[in-house]
């Protein structure tokens, strides 16, 4: 850029996953009203979470394709999936299985399941479509897997679902009347401008 050459801003925003004002290295954060951190996306309805109870896991012994999250294409929207919350319902020994997938081959999505947004006063309706008991071809490419007991177990691991992707989700229970859930939280951010997303 030219000494005299006037900046441009670009305009789109830029995901910032920091809450504050400062930090030890900068004055401040990019404008808040451009960036996409967890704490404003509460406040401004743009966080949410979907769950779907499908009664009893069974057969057992069987992947059973219990949900599924879907950014539709041309949505604009990244769905920044920042914690997972596994539970089971059954006896001390019984241990459902949760298995993680990105996008998997679908024969139907299944039953249109009901998204909340994590702030009560807000209307903002999410870009993503969340369904439970999907028909699958494939499960598609895993991701991670976790066996939770009676005690409930959360994931912070961070993964990003894009425009036009999924993420299934299976449950495998090792005993009956045996009953899972798997609690999706998510927050969705505009996609950012080529020029302010990092190198591959």
């Amino acid at each position: 850029m030219g000494e005299h050459e006037e900046h441009k801003e670009a305009p789109c925003g830029v995901v910032n996953f920091y809450c504050g004002d400062k930090d030890d290295h900068h004055e401040e954060h990019h404008d808040k009203k451009n960036c996409c951190d967890p704490c404003e996306a509460v406040l401004h309805g743009d966080t949410y979470v979907g769950f779907e109870d499908i009664g009893y896991i069974t057969p057992v012994a069987t992947q059973l394709p219990a949900e599924l999250l879907v950014n539709p294409a041309g949505s604009g929207k990244l769905l920044y999936i920042r914690k997972r919350l596994m539970s089971s319902l059954g006896s001390d020994d019984n241990v459902v299985l949760f298995h993680y997938y990105f996008d998997p081959q679908l024969n139907n999505p299944g039953i249109l399941g009901s998204i909340v947004n994590l702030n009560s006063a807000s209307l903002n309706a999410s870009v993503a479509q969340f369904y439970s008991l999907p028909s699958v071809a494939s499960n598609g490419i895993s991701i991670d897997a976790m066996a939770v007991g009676v005690v409930p177990f959360e994931s912070d691991e961070m993964m990003i679902l894009g425009e036009g992707h999924s993420m299934l989700v299976t449950y495998r229970a090792n005993a009956e009347n045996t009953r899972g859930g798997a609690f999706l939280y998510w927050t969705e951010c505009k996609i950012p401008c080529h020029d302010e997303q990092p190198p591959v």
